[in-house]
């Protein structure tokens, strides 16, 4: 519920023209909660030896995160623009 309330504050934030920086902020704290939901995870992975895995998947995590905020913020502003707001 958390992330879906992160990823309408993008939408939301894009809407209401909020500054473009907006977007990194929401993306930044999407990853956090993906972050603190699999912490214990990933620090037993990297116990077993499979850092490498965990990094990508990270990696992989943040580049999800970056891409729906992101379409989500310049879909809030593609739609104010549309309504003639």
């Amino acid at each position: 519920m958390t992330s879906f309330l992160i990823i309408l504050a993008a939408a939301l934030s894009g809407y209401a023209h909020a500054s473009p920086f907006a977007w990194p902020v929401t993306a930044l704290s999407l990853m956090l909660v993906s972050w603190a939901r699999h912490n214990l995870f990933a620090r037993r992975a990297v116990e077993v030896g499979l850092g490498d895995v965990i990094n990508q998947t990270l990696l992989h995590s943040t580049a999800n995160a970056l891409a729906v905020t992101g379409m989500c913020y310049w879909a809030g502003v593609a739609i104010r623009n549309l309504s003639g707001l």
